[in-house]
């Protein structure tokens, strides 16, 4: 599990972007293997078997570094869930400052986690992975998602009721629904509003435009659903 340590008031960065130390380099190959595979496929379209062939191990050695399927796929999302308990806590830390007061800034610091997974070899496929799997409601692939991402969703809404406080429960959670849509459905490559947000892109400029675009569609979503 990577750890954060808070120096006063400071907010920590978290130096655990991918990997726990001391893994080795198969069990390394096994959780990049399948969190390519389930960004890809659904949940119940990936076997052990198919892991195992891609990452050249025997299922045996799976199962003795991660156990079952539903136990290798809670690995995979714990490999990368400090990055949106980092966003998640910066998020709090603004809002007990009084440094969060408008959209924009509140989408900044969403964006955050996107910006690093999308710096990372792997970071593509935790996207994909969150885009297709965060609605799922089986408890094997719920239960840890909802792990992975309920400080973040939980920051999100506290900083929504604090933007929009004439609005009730039932409203806040659309905003927040809004929002992870269209972040994890965008970075992921989904088509949103007439552009790409390529991951392979080069391109500063062109990343730049798809990230402004994106921050616009979420800003104005909220602006018709919240304010009117």
């Amino acid at each position: 599990m990577c750890i954060t340590d808070l120096v006063a008031d400071d907010v920590a960065t978290v130096t655990c972007l991918s990997f726990q130390p001391g893994m080795s380099l198969r069990q390394r190959q096994i959780l990049r293997v399948s969190l390519r595979l389930f960004g890809e496929r659904e949940y119940a379209a990936v076997s052990l078997r198919d892991i195992a062939a891609e990452a050249a191990v025997s299922l045996t050695l799976i199962d003795h570094h991660f156990g079952a399927k539903h136990a290798l796929f809670a690995s995979v999302l714990r490999s990368w869930a400090p990055m949106f308990e980092q966003a998640a806590l910066e998020m709090r830390h603004a809002l007990a400052q009084g440094r969060l007061t408008s959209a924009t800034e509140l989408i900044a610091l969403m964006l955050r986690p996107i910006d690093k997974l999308l710096a990372e070899p792997d970071g593509a496929n935790v996207l994909s992975l969150c885009a297709r799997h965060r609605h799922e409601t089986d408890p094997a692939i719920g239960g840890p998602m909802g792990l992975a991402l309920g400080p973040y969703r939980l920051a999100i809404g506290r900083a929504l009721e604090r933007l929009h406080p004439a609005r009730g429960p039932d409203e806040i959670d659309w905003g927040v629904a809004f929002a992870l849509a269209a972040l994890f459905e965008f970075a992921a490559g989904t088509t949103l509003v007439g552009l790409r947000l390529h991951r392979d892109s080069t391109m500063a400029s062109e990343r730049r435009t798809a990230r402004q675009l994106l921050a616009r569609h979420i800003e104005g979503g909220w602006r018709a659903g919240l304010d009117g």
